[in-house]
């Protein structure tokens, strides 16, 4: 685990330069830099030197004049961990209280998911949500929230805007391939996030799984428990799934891995750590088959790679995102916060897949990437694809 601060012996001249206020916010950096795992040994007295002198140059000459270095500090952590991660951020505390908010279950909005990339902002609508019934679809690009562009935005103050009091009404502006940007107004409903829905037909049972939350492996016990017949295939959608609690994922994952079977490495700055199964119960076993897409990522992928490369599932769709590192949250003392990421994940024979995906074993045409799984008609046509292209 990352040491959030860290004391130094700083030299007399830099505790002189102490006592001016413009410049208490940017000697945080000195105790939060190292916080990012890249710099072990700090700033050299030289570079905390030159770093004084710049601060200080800028606020005795730069036009408009800097009447705080509060600006500052976030701008170079924030750019300083871009730098070194895409996926490691720095929160403010308005964003850090957005993103805690964010994980609640409960909540008043349009029933979507949102993701960044590359500052900009990507829609993917809950099945049959309110979202999804308005027309919006999977990878439309969010333009603005309420006429107030979102470019460059972080996704959490985004989606605190999205979310608001039940019955008042959202303006969405997207584009959906480039092509002509539309205005769709949604009135925000009290809803409380389902990630596990199932349906059991005669010759499957179908489980749909969007993120990975709170109770889903709870859930997916229950579902198991109260719905599977040993003569049943057991059809995991996991297309549009994003990711979500690796820890929840993990649980998911040993309803199916026996104990002690390795179920993928964390490989961290302190060496390579397997995560191994911790069933407590018989896994269940049977006919496996995953389905994913091209949005399929971070601890989605780590479930289908612990399944399919311990011989307990086979996957069909297209290629998957290729999200293979590990986030945490780092509190910080005046209530912001540090997204780092911590280490690199392989699958269970070594294999990485951060920016490279997962293929399927099986890839599907486009109509059955496509398919709505809660038609049995659908179902039997992809259960017989399988069987004849096995």
């Amino acid at each position: 685990m990352f040491q959030i601060f860290r004391c130094i012996a700083l030299p007399a001249w830099l505790l002189q330069c102490c006592r001016r206020k413009w410049l208490y916010g940017t000697l945080l950096l000195f105790f939060l830099l190292p916080a990012v795992g890249s710099i072990a040994e700090g700033f050299t007295e030289n570079e905390l030197r030159i770093l004084d002198e710049a601060v200080e140059t800028i606020h005795n000459y730069a036009l408009p004049p800097l009447n705080s270095t509060h600006g500052m500090l976030e701008t170079v952590l924030r750019s300083s961990l871009q730098s070194i991660d895409e996926y490691s951020s720095y929160l403010s505390p308005k964003e850090f209280k957005a993103f805690t908010t964010a994980q609640h279950q409960d909540y008043s909005g349009v029933q979507m998911d949102i993701r960044e990339q590359k500052k900009r902002i990507y829609l993917y609508p809950f099945k049959n949500g309110m979202a999804e019934k308005a027309g919006l679809l999977p990878g439309d690009e969010l333009i603005a929230v309420d006429n107030q562009l979102v470019y460059g935005q972080s996704v959490y103050m985004v989606g605190s805007r999205i979310r608001g009091e039940e019955g008042t009404v959202v303006q969405l502006t997207v584009q959906s391939d480039h092509k002509i940007l539309r205005s769709v107004s949604l009135r925000r409903e009290h809803s409380s996030y389902q990630s596990i829905r199932s349906i059991s037909f005669p010759q499957a049972l179908y489980v749909r799984i969007t993120r990975f939350t709170a109770n889903t492996d709870n859930e997916f016990a229950v579902i198991l428990d109260q719905e599977y017949e040993d003569h049943q295939a057991i059809i995991i959608d996991l297309r549009q799934n994003q990711g979500g609690d690796l820890r929840v994922a993990n649980r998911c994952m040993e309803l199916f891995i026996e104990r002690g079977t390795p179920m993928y490495t964390l490989v961290t700055g302190q060496g390579k750590f397997p995560i191994i199964s911790q069933a407590a119960l018989r896994p269940a076993h049977g006919n496996i088959l995953i389905l994913q897409d091209k949005n399929t990522a971070s601890a989605a992928e780590i479930f289908i790679a612990a399944l399919t490369e311990n011989d307990k599932a086979s996957s069909a769709g297209k290629p998957s995102y290729g999200k293979g590192r590990a986030q945490k949250i780092f509190p910080l003392s005046n209530g912001a916060a540090l997204l780092l990421t911590y280490a690199k994940i392989l699958t269970p024979r070594g294999n990485v897949f951060d920016h490279h995906g997962l293929a399927p074993h099986r890839t599907l045409p486009e109509h059955l990437m496509q398919a709505d799984y809660s038609d049995p008609e659908k179902i039997t046509e992809l259960l017989n694809f399988m069987h004849n292209n096995h």
